[in-house]
């Protein structure tokens, strides 16, 4: 019967976790060395806590998921996903954010300031930043039109086309 809902599941192969197939559930990833990648796919209304200092996130054909971490080495990829919300409580270089409808990003840090977001064929995408001082600002929340980069650059997120250049 293909109706039946697939057993969620949490492994490590390799270098990578993965993380599939949950509804509902809140997963807790222990990144042990800096070069793990978590892999998380299929999974719907619920969160995964990424701890420690991992190479690359890649979230995947998710819905009403949130994903929480640390330090990210090289990217966080989100693809084919609804209504996401990405909090970055650390320092992440790149975010990918393709074919996503609906996607909040929270930049915890300042360090989180230095991410630059590349956008493509995805709608409601957002990024928060906590209130100069959290205990009694309101964050601030930027938008992200289609196909462009949006990076921090002096504590101001700023965003420009995204350039093709020859074909």
């Amino acid at each position: 019967n293909n109706n039946q809902l697939k057993m969620g599941k949490t492994e490590l192969n390799g270098n990578k976790h993965e993380v599939s197939d949950y509804d509902g559930t809140q997963e807790t990833i222990e990144i042990k060395e800096p070069k793990q990648s978590v892999y998380i796919l299929n999974c719907k209304n619920g969160v995964v806590t990424i701890k420690g200092k991992c190479s690359a996130v890649t979230v995947d054909n998710c819905t009403k998921m949130g994903i929480i971490f640390d330090d990210v080495v090289a990217t966080v990829d989100v693809v084919n996903s609804n209504s996401c919300q990405l909090q970055a409580n650390g320092s992440v270089p790149n975010m990918s954010i393709d074919g996503t409808a609906g996607c909040i990003v929270y930049v915890q840090t300042e360090a989180g300031e230095a991410v630059e977001i590349v956008t493509s064929s995805s709608t409601e995408v957002n990024v928060v930043r906590p209130g100069k001082n959290p205990e009694t600002d309101d964050p601030t929340e930027y938008p992200i039109p289609h196909q462009f980069i949006s990076k921090f650059t002096d504590g101001k997120l700023t965003t420009t086309a995204v350039e093709h250049i020859g074909v």
